[in-house]
């Protein structure tokens, strides 16, 4: 009788060890699955934002590319205000720009922005000017160039900002100081 106690005992004694390992498991298990769930997932942000710098950085190259066209299309703009060239200023800026005769000045005209740049009367020459920087902004989509402009009687800072239009980079919008 003895014996059949005690193998009674051990039987439960197993059995009860079974399902104390069971549950165990099943814990380990499912910590695991939340662990691999959490690593997918982060998995899956990082990959996003692998997308997204690869983006960022074929535009930075697109821009550094065409830094040349960028500094030319400047050149040619700043040339043609000097000499009241609006075909020239023109082809080198956004459609949503005009040009009009205002108070005996030329000015490129986007809404209410207006830009004088060329009057007969004006007789400061451009002696040189030259690239103080090209950024673009990723949020806007946009590169911004910055000139340092310089007259027989000064300077002024040009800022352009240009944009791809139509598949052509043209200035979308410009400032300067005198």
């Amino acid at each position: 009788m003895k014996k059949l106690q005690l193998s009674l005992l051990l039987m439960v004694f197993l059995v009860m060890a079974g399902c104390s390992q069971s549950e165990t498991t099943n814990t380990e298990v499912n910590k695991l699955k939340e662990t691999n769930k959490t690593l997918i997932e982060d998995y899956n942000k990082l990959v996003d934002k692998k997308e997204k710098l690869e983006m960022e950085l074929d535009t930075y190259k697109e821009v550094d590319e065409n830094s040349k066209h960028l500094t030319t299309i400047i050149d040619d703009f700043i040339h043609a205000a000097q000499k009241g060239d609006t075909a020239t200023m023109q082809a080198n800026i956004s459609k949503e720009f005009t040009f009009e005769k205002q108070e005996e000045w030329l000015t490129a005209v986007n809404g209410e922005k207006n830009f004088p740049f060329y009057s007969d009367f004006y007789k400061t020459k451009l002696k040189s000017w030259y690239l103080q920087g090209i950024d673009y902004d990723k949020e806007k989509d946009f590169v911004r160039v910055f000139a340092r402009v310089g007259y027989s009687d000064g300077e002024d800072s040009w800022y352009f900002e240009i944009i791809k239009e139509d598949g052509y980079f043209k200035i979308s919008d410009l400032q300067y100081e005198t």
